[in-house]
C-alpha cells in the first residue's frame, strides 16, 4: 500500500512539473491587431493621407487639381498610401509608439475644382467629397496598393482605421447643375443621380445650415454639402454595401 501511495506520488509530482513547464498563453492586449474592439489603450496617429507623404508620384493629380510647391493649401499635395508604407517600413511610425493609424476617407472624390478667390481654387484632397463610395480615391492609390498598406501596417502590429462619411457627397446647388460636380452620386462607377432634379429623392433639400439654431444644424444640409437621404431604400441599401467593401478589405475600423 505504502509502495503504491509513493508511486502515485511520483506520478502526480512529475505531471506537474510537465504542466508547469508549458508557458501560458497570455491574452492579446488592447493593441495586438487581433482586437479591434477596444482602442483604449492604442496610441492612434491620425493621418491626412495627401499631406503625408508623396509614395508614388506617378498616381499625383494633374492641373489645377495639384500644386506641386505645396502653398496652394486647398490644391492636392501628393501625399498617399505607399507614402504611408514607406513611412511605416523606415520605423517613423513605430519609433513613436503608434498602434493605430486613422487615414482620410479612402473612397473616390470629385475631380473638379471649386472657385476660392483666396487659394486658387479649393479641390477634395482631404476626402470629404465624395462622389463614389465603392472606389478608391486615385491619387491616393488603388485597392492592391491599399491592401498593400492593410498588410504592412499588421505586419508590424499597427491598426488601420479609416473616415467613412456617409452623410453627403460633394458640393452642390438646387438651382446650378454645373455647380462643381453637384453632389452626384456613383455606384461604382455608374451613375445613380444628382442633387439638381432628385426625382428618386436620394437627397434632403433643406438648404444649408448656418448653425443659428440647434434645430437648423442638425436638420438642414451641412453647409453646401448634398444630403444623403439615408432612409431611402436605394441609398440605405448603396451605403451598407460600401462600407461593407470596406470592411471585407481587412479594416479594423
Amino acid at each position: 500500500m505504502k509502495k503504491t501511495l509513493k508511486l502515485l506520488s511520483i506520478l502526480l509530482i512529475t505531471i506537474a512539473l510537465l504542466f508547469s513547464s508549458i508557458p501560458s498563453v497570455p491574452a492579446a492586449p488592447d493593441t495586438s491587431v487581433s482586437n479591434v474592439v477596444n482602442y483604449s489603450t492604442d496610441v492612434i496617429y491620425q493621418i491626412v493621407t495627401d499631406r503625408f507623404l508623396d509614395g508614388n508620384p506617378s498616381n499625383n493629380p494633374t492641373g489645377d487639381l495639384y500644386d506641386p510647391t505645396h502653398t496652394s493649401l486647398k490644391k492636392y499635395f501628393g501625399g498617399d498610401w505607399q507614402g504611408i508604407i514607406n513611412k511605416i517600413n523606415d520605423g517613423y511610425l513605430i519609433g513613436m509608439g503608434i498602434t493605430a493609424i486613422w487615414i482620410s476617407q479612402p473612397v473616390e472624390n470629385i475631380y473638379a475644382v471649386l472657385p476660392d478667390s483666396t487659394f486658387g481654387g479649393s479641390t477634395s484632397y482631404h476626402g470629404y467629397w465624395a462622389r463614389d463610395f465603392k472606389k478608391t480615391n486615385p491619387f491616393f492609390g488603388s485597392f492592391t496598393d491599399f491592401q498593400n498598406l492593410i498588410a504592412t501596417a499588421h505586419a508590424h502590429n499597427i491598426k488601420v482605421i479609416i473616415d467613412f462619411a456617409p452623410n453627403h457627397t460633394s458640393p452642390a446647388s438646387e438651382t446650378d447643375p454645373t455647380y462643381g460636380e453637384n453632389g452626384r452620386l456613383y455606384d461604382n462607377g455608374v451613375l445613380l443621380g444628382g442633387y439638381t432634379n432628385d426625382t428618386n429623392g436620394y437627397f434632403h433639400h433643406y438648404g444649408g445650415t448656418n448653425f443659428s439654431s440647434y434645430e437648423d444644424g442638425i436638420y438642414r444640409n451641412l453647409f453646401d454639402l448634398a444630403d444623403l437621404d439615408q432612409q431611402n431604400s436605394t441609398i440605405d441599401s448603396y451605403l451598407k454595401a460600401a462600407i461593407k467593401l470596406w470592411l471585407d478589405m481587412g479594416i479594423d475600423g
